[in-house]
């Protein structure tokens, strides 16, 4: 399993799994729930983390059939939570921050 080599947790690492679904145009209202829920699970002393970007991938039928997603709605975003790290065993995990590259490599400003 590849989070384990890099200390970043995925849903088959979480002992609790949530799909947020919404219908078309809900989505910020998805989004503040789901960061309600990711905040409280955090004051109980879980660690948690939202997932978005797979949603593309999880929208298509045959997972939308296998979490029993209603025909309305759509993948949104995923919370997944489980014990908290201590950060002084992995200091990625409280954030699930990655390296970020330097600002002056990803941007080229034209024109000047």
């Amino acid at each position: 399993d590849s989070s384990k080599a890099s200390g970043k947790a995925g849903i088959g690492d979480a002992p609790l799994t949530i799909v947020i679904s919404c219908e078309e145009g809900s989505e910020l209202s998805a989004g503040i729930a789901v960061q309600n829920m990711s905040a409280e699970a955090q004051l109980l002393g879980y660690g948690t983390k939202i997932m978005t970007a797979p949603t593309l991938a999880w929208n298509k039928e045959e997972f939308k059939a296998l979490l029993n997603v209603p025909d309305n709605q759509k993948i949104a975003a995923v919370l997944i939570a489980g014990k908290a790290v201590a950060e002084e065993e992995n200091p990625d995990a409280a954030s699930s921050a990655t390296t970020r590259n330097n600002f002056h490599d990803m941007v080229i400003i034209i024109g000047q």
